[in-house]
């Protein structure tokens, strides 16, 4: 099931950097028996160093030894 998330940054609504801060993201996943698979990406709105975009992807597999 995705999941999608959106953040609002701190700074006053008539600022020239208003968005500055934002962030949206989502993350997308499949789990079933022993298989867990999930990838997710984010970007974020950031004045000083410019936006910018991370994405990660994620596996695992139980092969049942304890």
């Amino acid at each position: 099931m995705p999941t999608i998330n959106n953040a609002m940054g701190e700074n006053a609504s008539g600022a020239a950097t208003s968005s500055d801060g934002n962030l949206t993201s989502i993350k997308v996943g499949y789990a079933d028996g022993p298989l867990n698979v999930a990838g997710a990406t984010e970007q974020q709105k950031a004045a000083a160093v410019g936006n910018y975009k991370t994405s990660t992807l994620g596996a695992s597999y139980n092969i049942g030894v304890a």
